[in-house]
């Protein structure tokens, strides 16, 4: 009898862990803001900049050349899981350092992202665009 008793308190126990557990990840949901912008890079033989920031503007780069630019993230809200994805021709050309990281609030990150430019490329203009994506942690 004392055995049972128990058992059956054990099982309670952990029935009671389990409804916590599920009633605490139910309430908790994702909001997400994504930030996407366009790049350009140019491959020629001569080297020139661009500065406008209505995009990301790599300018004339010669085969084999490299070319940075600057993002400035700042988090004004509660933590953020931040999310990087480069899409189109530029893809295999673009690195940063982190593609994935958090941010505390107010903390503030400078990402650089740069465009490197094989030998062996055509003289063209080239596209792509980087996608950020933000996620927050809310509580129904």
């Amino acid at each position: 009898m004392k055995r049972m008793r128990i058992i059956f308190i054990v099982l309670m126990l952990i029935l009671i862990i389990i409804l916590i557990t599920l009633n605490y990840t139910a309430k908790n949901t994702y909001a997400s803001e994504i930030w996407e912008y366009d790049m350009f890079l140019t491959v020629g033989n001569y080297t020139g900049f661009n500065v406008n920031n209505s995009a990301l503007y790599f300018g004339t780069i010669k085969p084999g050349g490299t070319s940075t630019r600057k993002i400035e993230l700042k988090n004004n809200n509660q933590f953020v899981k931040v999310s990087m994805f480069v899409n189109g021709e530029l893809a295999e050309w673009i690195y940063t350092e982190d593609t994935s990281f958090n941010l505390l609030e107010n903390e503030e990150k400078t990402i650089e992202i740069k465009g490197i430019v094989p030998k062996d490329a055509k003289l063209k203009n080239y596209e792509g665009k980087i996608t950020i994506k933000f996620e927050t942690a809310v509580r129904q």
